[in-house]
């Protein structure tokens, strides 16, 4: 038992620590070889050379490319492969074949500066390195460099050629550029180490590029020779300490650029990847480094083009390199190299030991005890989860507020002011993802342009002079880190002279240099770097302006005398939501998705045709998806911003709302009559009814009354009472050609007052009726129409800007989700118009029913409830008013022991006793408190666990006898699916933390 304890820590510290912070050589010589000591004696020297050799395999390619690839592992013994394009499927695939034809295992490569994406399709893409150099945790990157790692390792990947720790100081570089950290020795030194212990940690061999420094070049070595004209004790103290600091950090591997280094190097022609003052005498006897070298591409045209292939590779060995990276010519290489060494060019002994590091490499990877590439679930694997949350955090920790004059930044005011966003972006350069973000925070309108010629410049200038608040977006490709990073001079020259008519907030999705000689961007109110034109970058900036998140980058390079490296505003903490994903929180992506297959199975058995779905927790939305369609029939598929019919979710969404507000005024108190308050209503049955039994339904009223009854002639609206076509007199909307006699709204109120009666009875008994009373109410006190009210009050300055009652004078009717198919009122389908008939005859505004919107503004709504009437920074509501309307009326402590006890709030549905049927399910805490509607709807809050929960569907789609969501009880269902979820979490966390303590 104690040999297995010691096994296990061993494994432990092999797979689980990171590397020492300072090691004495390269990873892979700290740890016995066996297996390489014995295969070195029974080498022959042909098998020695092949082991420098590492050729280019594509997976894209055809037959012909695998059998060449093929005949060079046989016939030359190479060591190594690097693969490019392709597919990872295919990839596996000949890794697999390439190695069981290889009697030596193939040391694998990859060029995957940002993961395997950089070079194959399917996987994830990490930012660029300059976007990374903006990021002030280095964590983020270690932990980054560690998934990289695990994925090369899923696909049979065991060297990748990262990190560039070249520092680029030369603006116009191009080809390191955004590769590159930044500009700050130190920082490059420091985000290079963090990513090279990553990826080691993960048993990857990390390769720090392109010695002896690349960065200050305006030449790309792909096409010809860099110059490199500075002194040795420049480069030494400047483009060389990254190099030193990875050295004494045990860098596994070291790539030699092809420079041009008057410095070290005579000969005009002659590249610094083939000289010995450069490789052997400055890296290897100057530095002191004892790892694997590689050149960089030998097909490149920085050596290709100036001499023989096989005198490049033979010259880049006597250099003192140990693998030579795409030889364009294998078969002369090697006879070339066996020549020098029968020459004496080249000793045999020189070979022996860069094959001998070679294989010392390969045994500290595991390669010689791999297994195959196993192909199931494959895409899967290298697109976890966890891969995508880490993408996103690093991006959300990049993004830099350069200026933010005013505080402009984030946007705290959204009542009445008018917001629009201009987004500039080249033809085929994504930028939706941008302006949708935008709109889950306020109402947004948005333009887009691929060209801005001088004859759209004034009508467009004028157009946007109309608006309080400009966003201009500034999009550039996002296909690679070289692209050209100019910004359009027409988008410029229209900004220059657009700030100087209004304040703008400008944010830039590409290369910090595209600012350079940009004055737009120095004298924009606000301006923002978001480096890179990614979904993630979009959506997150997004967030940023609108304090969903805050800002903590760093500008990594100087782009002009008032933007230099280190520049970057932090701002204040996030006070709206947040949209995330479940680790945020701690929770995992895989528990939250079981919430999946729980609504598709309503979607299935008819219980509804489609369903919006939002978790929000600890103030961020960790789920918010769609399912399904507005109708069975239909091709529409539902949208975030449709809207849906909330029915009576409207009571805590707007009558209540109200309420609490006028409470927190000191206008009105729980405990007054109505008749205090309503006029309308003295001298009847209901002026000695508190509020406090209204709203929590036991003030004996009836539960509801079928108004629209009473206006049917054998089953037929009566001529008297309903109309066609809307006129003065019929201008009350039913639904679609329908129109009620103005005149009945008051028989209505009769009916109410002088036909149903107040029961002695106060036991609780769910009604509507008090809330037809309670609008009245709330229209008296505040001498305001109740949607109005709201709107001004609240949904304006929430950013509820999809929810309102009367949906059909704001929304297109087809992003409003229809209803019942209504053959007994209305006689048709129920699409834009409230689905509750007294609500209908009410005009569409009611007390108890009326209220459209989607499940992001709810999450606001229950949010700011949550959070005891504060929202972004604001108070709405005073704290005890919240706290005094969401607890049990009646209950107190009797609830534990009589189940029958009336649970509900003021206003406020609670969740029932346990065992007994109720609105949530048994897992939830009685602190927690919500509502519930007739059409689906459902929304719900829980302070114990700051936790908000909103469903939303039309199950009363075709016929609203559909008792499925019920039956099935969906709802509930995925209630218990979240929190079992945050029981995950909770124990995760228990353990890791006891784990914590015992080591």
């Amino acid at each position: 038992m104690k040999r297995l304890i010691i096994f296990t820590f061993l494994v432990l510290s092999i797979f689980s620590f990171r590397p020492p912070q300072s090691e004495t050589q390269a990873a892979f010589l700290s740890i016995p070889t066996p297996w390489a000591d014995s295969l070195i004696k029974t080498m022959s020297l042909e098998q020695k050379i092949g082991q420098l050799f590492n050729v280019a395999a594509y997976s894209n390619k055809d037959e012909e490319h695998t059998q060449e690839i093929l005949e060079q592992i046989g016939k030359y013994h190479i060591g190594g492969l690097t693969f490019f394009q392709g597919t990872p499927y295919k990839q596996a695939q000949l890794t697999n074949l390439f190695q069981d034809s290889s009697s030596i295992p193939l040391m694998i490569a990859m060029d995957g500066e940002w993961g395997l994406s950089m070079r194959i399709d399917s996987t994830i893409r990490y930012p660029w390195q300059m976007t990374l150099g903006a990021i002030q945790d280095d964590e983020l990157i270690f932990q980054m460099g560690k998934q990289i790692a695990e994925q090369f390792r899923r696909l049979g990947v065991h060297v990748n050629f990262a990190p560039v720790v070249d520092v680029n100081n030369n603006p116009e570089n191009p080809v390191i550029n955004a590769r590159s950290f930044g500009e700050d020795k130190y920082k490059v030194a420091e985000k290079g180490l963090a990513y090279m212990r990553g990826l080691q940690a993960g048993r990857v061999l990390a390769c720090a590029k392109h010695f002896p420094g690349h960065g200050d070049t305006d030449t790309d070595s792909h096409v010809s020779l860099p110059l490199v004209n500075h002194s040795k004790e420049r480069i030494d103290s400047l483009e060389l300490y990254p190099f030193k600091r990875l050295i004494s950090g045990g860098v596994g591997s070291i790539m030699t650029a092809h420079l041009h280094l008057p410095a070290y190097i005579p000969e005009s022609n002659k590249a610094s990847s083939l000289s010995a003052a450069v490789v052997d005498t400055l890296l290897k006897q100057k530095l002191n480094y004892n790892g694997l070298i590689f050149t960089d591409g030998l097909n490149m045209g920085g050596v290709a083009r100036y001499q023989k292939s096989e005198e490049v590779d033979l010259q880049a060995i006597q250099a003192g390199n140990d693998i030579l990276l795409l030889s364009k010519d294998v078969p002369k290489a090697v006879e070339a190299i066996k020549l020098a060494i029968q020459n004496g060019q080249i000793s045999e002994e020189q070979i022996h030991q860069s094959a001998y590091k070679v294989l010392k490499a390969k045994e500290w990877l595991g390669i010689h005890r791999e297994g195959r590439v196993e192909l199931s679930n494959l895409y899967e694997d290298l697109n976890k989860t966890d891969y995508t949350y880490l993408k996103r955090k690093l991006v959300e920790k990049s993004l830099t507020v350069i200026r933010n004059e005013n505080q402009v930044l984030p946007i705290r005011e959204l009542k009445g002011k008018r917001i629009v966003s201009l987004a500039l972006a080249e033809e085929g350069v994504s930028y939706q993802p941008f302006q949708q973000a935008l709109n889950l925070y306020a109402k947004v309108d948005t333009m887009h342009f691929t060209s801005l010629p001088v004859s759209k410049q004034k009508a467009l200038m004028d157009t946007l002079l109309t608006y309080d608040q400009v966003i201009v977006s500034l999009h550039k490709s996002n296909n690679h880190p070289w692209v050209k990073f100019e910004i359009d001079n027409e988008f410029k020259n229209f900004i220059n002279i657009f700030r100087l008519k209004k304040n703008i907030i400008l944010d830039v999705f590409a290369n910090a240099y595209s600012l350079q000689d940009f004055l737009g961007a120095d004298f924009a109110q606000g301006l923002i770097l978001s480096y890179q034109n990614s979904e993630a970058a979009q959506e997150l900036s997004a967030q940023l302006i609108f304090g969903g998140i805050k800002a903590d980058g760093k500008l990594p390079v100087s782009v002009s005398t008032k933007m230099k490296a280190g520049d970057g505003l932090l701002s204040e903490n996030p006070f709206r939501l947040k949209y995330t994903m479940p680790q945020d929180v701690g929770i995992s992506c895989e528990d939250m998705a079981l919430i999946d297959s729980i609504v598709l199975e309503g979607i299935r058995e008819k219980a509804y045709p489609g369903a919006q779905v939002l978790v929000a927790k600890e103030g961020k939305v960790i789920y918010n998806k769609n399912f399904g369609k507005h109708t069975y029939e239909g091709i529409r598929s539902v949208e975030t911003e449709d809207l849906y019919d909330l029915a009576s979710v409207t009571k805590v969404a707007s009558s209540l709302l109200a309420i609490m507000h006028l409470e927190s005024q000191g206008k009105i108190s729980l405990d007054d009559k109505l008749g205090k308050h309503l006029k309308l209503v003295r001298g009847t049955d209901y002026a000695d009814l508190v509020l406090r039994d209204i709203l929590a339904h036991q003030a004996g009223l009836p539960a509801w009354i079928p108004f629209y009854v009473k206006t049917l002639h054998h089953g037929m609206p009566r001529f008297d009472l309903y109309s066609k076509d809307s006129t003065k007199n019929f201008s009350v909307r039913i639904a679609e050609n329908m129109y009620m006699n103005q005149a009945y709204v008051d028989s209505i109120y009769y009916r109410i007052l002088y036909k149903a009666k107040v029961s002695s009875n106060k036991e609780y008994k769910y009604s509507d009726i008090g809330y037809y009373l309670l609008r009245l109410m709330v229209e008296e006190i505040t001498n305001q129409p109740i949607d109005l009210y709201v709107q001004e009050h609240f949904y304006q300055d929430l950013g509820m800007h999809r929810t309102t009652f009367l949906p059909r004078k704001k929304f297109p009717l087809d992003q409003i989700i229809p209803t019942e198919n209504d053959k007994i009122f209305r006689k048709q389908l129920v699409h834009g118009d409230v689905h509750d008939p007294g609500a209908a005859m009410l005009g569409g505004v009611g007390g108890h029913a009326g209220l459209f919107g989607n499940a992001n503004d709810l999450a606001k709504l229950m949010q700011m409830y949550l959070q005891g009437g504060t929202y972004a920074d604001q108070e709405y509501l005073k704290k005890a008013v919240v706290e005094e309307y969401t607890e049990c009326q009646f209950c107190e402590d009797s609830i534990v022991s009589n189940p029958k006890e009336n649970r509900r709030g003021a206003g406020f549905d609670k969740p029932q006793y346990h065992g007994e049927v109720g609105p949530t399910c048994e897992c939830i805490s009685f602190e927690s408190f919500g509502h519930s509607g007739f059409t689906g709807t459902y929304a719900w809050a829980d302070p114990e666990e700051d936790l908000v929960y909103i469903f939303l569907s039309n199950r009363v789609y075709p016929d609203a006898s559909n008792g499925k969501l019920v039956s099935l009880n969906i709802r509930t269902r995925i209630q218990e699916k979240i929190y079992e979820a945050v029981a995950n979490a909770k124990f995760r966390a228990a353990k890791a933390s006891l784990t914590e303590d015992k080591r």
